[in-house]
């Protein structure tokens, strides 16, 4: 599962006792999808789902709403089931 994405204005803004960027999101992201495709294991992609909904999806820094955990939620168990179904 590739990590969801993060706004450093906002999340650096509201949060001052640790900062996220989204550089490190890139790199961390890139660093797993080599990973996965070496070993030829599936991928749910999250961030892209994630930053797909367009903004006003945190309720604070980092977090989000219930309306898109709720969507993202759905999302990860559509992955689900479909690497399930193309191992079975």
């Amino acid at each position: 599962m590739r990590t969801t994405p993060v706004v450093d204005e906002i999340h650096n803004s509201r949060e001052s006792s640790f900062h996220r960027y989204a550089a490190d999101v890139a790199s961390y992201n890139a660093q797993a999808d080599a990973i996965m495709r070496a070993n030829d294991i599936p991928m749910i992609d999250l961030f892209t789902f994630t930053r797909n909904l367009g903004e006003g999806v945190y309720f604070d820094h980092v977090h989000y709403t219930d309306t898109v955990r709720i969507q993202q939620a759905a999302f990860v168990a559509g992955a689900l089931v479909q690497i399930i179904r193309g191992v079975e």
